[in-house]
């Protein structure tokens, strides 16, 4: 039996948007390990806040975990913003 906050559309998008982060993430240059575990890390989290404010039975619990969550993109969309700009990216060596 599934559970309930998986019929929902933003949960879905949520995993569907933690894949493309950790897809995406696969491209950071090496040496920025610590950088793509804590952006897959943020992104699984979104889900997981998702998932955790829905079976929350308060109006203000709920609130608290989906705003979590948001803040979640905030952290995540900076450095892969940064890596977008040419200026920010580190030189490639070999």
């Amino acid at each position: 039996m599934p559970f309930a906050f998986e019929k929902l559309e933003v949960y879905q998008k949520a995993i569907s948007f933690a894949d493309r982060v950790c897809t995406a993430s696969e491209k950071f240059p090496r040496g920025y390990g610590f950088l793509v575990d804590q952006l897959n890390r943020a992104a699984l989290s979104i889900a997981a806040n998702i998932a955790e404010g829905n079976g929350r039975f308060t109006k203000p619990d709920r609130k608290n975990f989906f705003g979590i969550g948001l803040a979640l993109l905030g952290f995540i969309f900076f450095p892969i913003l940064g890596f977008g700009d040419a200026k920010y990216q580190p030189a490639v060596t070999h």
